[in-house]
């Protein structure tokens, strides 16, 4: 039997990025968008571990899904939540060219804390 971890958020931002997906079976289930997922994944960054964590982030950077102004405003509703424990900062997210070449194209990175993703 595995165990059960409870994790608390504070209520007011127990709503944000709720939506509802349709099972196989049809029914629909609540659940969190993609840019809510990935702040917590950030917030929850040293329970997930360094490669869960960054393979989290580059598929969302590659998504064609993604929304990246819904995810800016979230990381401002949630910033205390995504602060680093022990930390005075919170975690600083930009997209970026990779390089001068590839802003035509159009290719992103994440940077976080300054590591490139």
């Amino acid at each position: 039997k595995a165990a059960c971890k409870v994790y608390y958020i504070k209520p007011e931002l127990f709503e944000l990025g709720t939506t509802e997906l349709k099972t196989p079976a049809g029914n629909l289930v609540p659940c969190y968008d993609l840019e809510r997922t990935i702040c917590d994944v950030i917030r929850s960054r040293n329970k997930l571990g360094t490669e869960t964590f960054l393979a989290a982030l580059k598929l969302y950077a590659a998504n064609p899904k993604k929304d990246l102004n819904k995810l800016n405003s979230y990381a401002k509703k949630m910033s205390s939540e995504l602060m680093a424990p022990n930390s005075r900062m919170a975690p600083r997210m930009a997209i970026l060219p990779l390089r001068a070449s590839d802003a035509k194209l159009s290719s992103e990175a994440f940077m976080l804390d300054g590591l490139a993703l």
